[in-house]
């Protein structure tokens, strides 16, 4: 019947689609391997654990590396075939394009020349950054784009090839466009462009002494030689990474850089699907959902049996006319089950397109920003064939009990009966016991959604240490200007005075970090103790401005903030520290007025503010030092602004009065502290709904297959209810 077919293959669509919705992601961002030559072959130096920047001596697992190192083990081909470099992390940079164009935001990763050869990816227009690029640092302003900012920016024009691109005061020209399909080698970040490493300086121009040995802040790639395994690559690599930590500690080490020396090693991991941020964050979270999609298309498989165990009265003197004519019980059973099958597929069939829908939901709850996750989640060979391969054994699981029952009619007796005629029972607890495991997983799956949802709410009433709803959050990007130092630090306090004439804004201040977009850490010593590895306290840094405290609502335990007139550049260097970091120093005697050795040079407590999270509220506030910008030309990235009253009026006019002081400053993004911190909280939020959505779906399909049995339970007493 109509009505039958659309209630089964529904119900199969909501089990199948979910199921293949959560793999599609998984593919995507788990099983696929990077489109380049011999994925196979490729190594990563470390986990990728770290993103950024260390001065560090090494002295254990290394995850980042300096432009010496990688000079030094790309010239040994010995060890690997090949060694490529790119920044650990991406020039988010504002370029204009064209010689009078707009300025518009691209992101752009920094790789080494040998970068497209050592992947053996290809241009579909112009060529790719070759070694030759690598030459002169500063003197190869050249970019290649990738085919998907190409097809977005450009329309896939040829022209593009040529075009100049400015940003951090030089004119990049584009060169090429990458292979479609290639779209870097970290999974699930948005990419736009590549330059060669030797325009560091002009791409992230704030990474100081790029050619210091201890600035580390790049990832490693290699492809291991014909034959050679993962476990002999790493012992030849860590050999030489041994003894280039050895030369770096000098003739006579001390027994601290000994130790480092003993502990640095380098563990190479398989790269064959690209490193990626995104999986480590959210793989355990997808294996729970794959648990989850799982029990709903158990419950649907049994929703199904149900349906047909209520249509085995209704077809008894059919398939008791077959086994009269001769057909055996097997071939009956076999004909059966290929209904069911047919069901099931009709039910992949539209959870495809469910899937696709799903998918993309997905990547959007997932997305830490207004920018899509760049996952490709459309349907391909092995999604379906994951789809047709859950259809069929769908479809024999739910299928197989009512078929058993079907064939099991005994021919004379229900030959014999009349219509209206009482049915043999078969076995009305068995409809009964499927619906009471439907009713259980349901159950099951109603009291997980409630513990993610309890854990999101806990997490939510977890208190940030600092204001939420009145403080927006306003990045800036002044490279365009060309201001350094002293210069960028007038433009800075210029951009200020303007913004607090903005009607409804209270204070201004500035900071290096906002909350949950990366970490700045450094070592502090007492001053008078020796300074190794053992007697620092690791900790958490940002640099602030003036007034930064009582805009972020930080309570000022002792002592003072930061104030211009007093801490100038000539002025005694002064730091603020946390309460954690102050006992963490100090123990229980007052920090104020002591000294520490900070960034090298001896600073001076001011004072000891609140502790406040960092990147997460999952995580205890750190301990953080504050360090003042007046005193460290720098810490001027993100405008912090507290308003009197409603947010949303004062956002439009911000961007006014940014724009009206100087044109070259772009706002890279601007948010409330609330909407960064409910960012951060998108895993939660992500299991919490989908927890909630498929417990919800359970419900129904227990509800679709209690009806079921009541269906099967008054086919069978038609008679006696007349």
């Amino acid at each position: 019947s109509p009505g039958f077919t659309a209630v089964a293959v529904l119900s199969l669509a909501l089990g199948i689609g979910a199921n293949t919705a959560i793999f599609s992601v998984v593919d995507a961002l788990v099983l696929r391997k990077l489109p380049v030559e011999k994925p196979e072959e490729l190594v990563h130096f470390g986990a990728a654990l770290g993103a950024g920047l260390t001065n560090a001596f090494p002295g254990g697992d290394a995850q980042l590396f300096s432009k010496q190192y990688f000079e030094q083990i790309r010239a040994d081909k010995s060890k690997l075939a090949d060694v490529a470099a790119m920044s650990s992390f991406p020039a988010e940079v504002y370029a204009r394009i064209g010689r009078n164009g707009e300025m518009e935001r691209v992101r752009a990763w920094v790789v080494s020349g040998n970068y497209f050869e050592l992947l053996g990816v290809k241009a579909v227009a112009g060529r790719l950054i070759g070694p030759e690029d690598d030459g002169k640092p500063g003197g190869h302003p050249v970019m290649v784009l990738s085919e998907g900012y190409w097809a977005r920016r450009f329309g896939r024009s040829p022209a593009a090839v040529g075009t100049v691109m400015t940003f951090g005061g030089t004119a990049f020209t584009v060169i090429g466009v990458a292979a479609k399909g290639f779209s870097g080698t970290v999974v699930g970040e948005n990419v736009e462009a590549w330059v060669p490493l030797a325009m560091e300086s002009q791409a992230q121009a704030w990474i100081e002494n790029q050619a210091d040995p201890l600035t580390q802040f790049l990832w490693l790639m290699g492809r291991k030689k014909a034959g050679q395994t993962t476990a002999q690559a790493q012992e030849a690599v860590n050999a030489s990474y041994k003894a280039w930590v050895m030369d770096l500690a000098g003739k006579n080490p001390s027994p601290e850089r000994q130790q480092d020396v003993q502990r640095a090693r380098v563990t190479l991991v398989e790269a064959a699907h690209g490193v990626s941020e995104l999986r480590r964050e959210y793989s355990r979270p997808l294996e729970v959902l794959m648990g989850v999609v799982g029990l709903v298309l158990l419950i649907a498989c049994a929703n199904i049996a149900n349906l047909l165990l209520g249509r085995v009265s209704g077809r008894r003197r059919e398939i008791a006319v077959r086994l009269a004519l001769g057909a055996g019980r097997g071939r009956l059973m076999a004909q059966l089950l290929m209904e069911s099958v047919l069901l099931a597929v009709g039910g992949g069939v539209l959870g495809v397109v469910m899937a696709w829908w799903g998918g993309q939901w997905l990547l959007s709850m997932v997305a830490t920003g207004p920018e899509a996750v760049p996952l490709d989640v459309t349907p391909n060979a092995m999604i379906l064939g994951f789809t047709l391969v859950v259809a069929v054994v769908t479809g024999l699981l739910a299928g197989w009990i009512p078929a058993w029952r079907m064939t099991q009619v005994d021919a004379g007796p229900a030959l014999k009966e009349g219509k209206g005629a009482a049915r043999e029972g078969g076995s009305g607890w068995l409809g009964q016991a499927i619906v009471a495991g439907q009713v259980g997983l349901a159950m099951l799956l109603l009291v997980g959604a409630g513990l993610f949802l309890r854990t999101l709410v806990k997490l939510k009433s977890v208190p940030a240490g600092f204001e939420q709803e009145r403080v927006i959050s306003v990045g800036l990007d002044t490279e365009a200007t060309g201001r350094k130092g002293k210069a960028l630090g007038e433009l800075a306090r210029r951009l200020e005075r303007r913004v607090v004439e903005v009607p409804g804004v209270d204070r201004v201040s500035y900071q290096m970090l906002t909350f949950g977009q990366g970490r700045w850490t450094g070592r502090v010593w007492n001053v008078g103790v020796e300074r190794t590895n053992a007697n620092a306290k690791r900790s958490d840094g940002n640099i602030v401005g003036e007034g930064f405290f009582e805009v972020m609502g930080i309570r000022m335990v002792e002592g003072r903030g930061f104030q211009e007139w007093i801490d100038t550049p000539k002025s005694t260097p002064v730091v603020v520290l946390n309460e954690r970091l102050a006992k963490e120093m100090f123990g229980a005697e007052r920090a104020l007025g002591r000294k520490v050795f900070l960034q090298r040079k001896e600073r001076e407590v001011i004072g000891v503010v609140s502790d406040a999270a960092v990147e997460s509220l999952r995580q205890k506030p750190p301990a953080m030092f504050y360090l003042f910008n007046g005193q460290m030309e720098d810490g001027y990235r993100t405008m912090v602004v507290r308003v009197r009253g409603p947010v949303m009026p004062v956002v439009s006019q911000l961007r006014r009065a940014v724009r009206s002081e100087d044109a070259n400053v772009a706002i890279s993004e601007m948010a409330t502290m609330a909407e960064l911190v409910e960012r951060s909280m998108n895993q939660e939020k992500l299991m919490a709904r989908l927890a909630t959505f498929f417990g919800g779906v359970a419900v129904v399909l227990a509800a679709v297959g209690l009806y079921g049995v009541l269906a099967y339970a008054v086919s069978r007493r038609t008679s006696e209810i007349g």
